[in-house]
């Protein structure tokens, strides 16, 4: 048969050990809302980051949308440039061939065939400038295109880790709660 002092101190040690549990769980708890804190600031950092690197690209959009306009207009100068030197040439030649053609009947065949390889030439210069023309422009919205969706995932990124981040707060308040009612204990 037991010692009944041995049953008595049994029974005072058992609030001592439940105390003690409570005191375990509740330090658990704490480790585990100090944890949840450092991963909230974890994602609030990669989140700053994020939105950081999105106004970024948000900028850089910006600014190569600016040089591409740039740079569509300066090479858009030089076909200009040629289209008209091209047609003062043609309009030039023409005119010439017309003082010709009343001055030099006999060379009238030969004078239009000139001038029809010179339309042509012209002809093709126009379109050969068009063709370079949609070229650009195909290229510049590509690249306009490109970017945009460089931006929408950088945005969808940016919501992803914001939920990951609220979750995050979620838990945060939740252990906390758990280890204030555990406290109250």
């Amino acid at each position: 048969m037991p010692d009944p002092m041995l049953r008595q101190l049994l029974d005072y040690a058992k609030p001592v050990r439940d105390f003690a549990q409570t005191l375990q769980t509740a330090l658990r708890l704490i480790e585990a809302a100090v944890e949840a804190e450092g991963a909230l600031a974890n994602g609030n950092a990669r989140a700053q980051a994020a939105l950081q690197k999105a106004q970024e690209l948000e900028m850089k959009a910006g600014q190569l949308e600016a040089d591409v306009a740039l740079q569509r207009e300066a090479l858009l100068v030089p076909v200009r440039q040629e289209v008209g030197r091209l047609e003062g040439e043609g309009q030039a030649l023409k005119e010439r061939i017309e003082r010709e053609r009343f001055q030099l009947d006999e060379e009238r065949g030969r004078r239009a065939s000139i001038l029809q390889a010179l339309e042509e030439q012209v002809y093709t210069a126009k379109k050969r400038t068009e063709e370079q023309l949609i070229g650009l422009k195909q290229a510049a919205k590509a690249e306009e295109e490109r970017l945009r969706e460089d931006l929408q995932r950088l945005r969808n990124e940016v919501d992803e880790l914001k939920g990951a981040a609220e979750r995050a707060r979620a838990d945060y308040r939740n252990i906390q709660q758990a280890a204030a009612k555990l406290a109250g204990r």
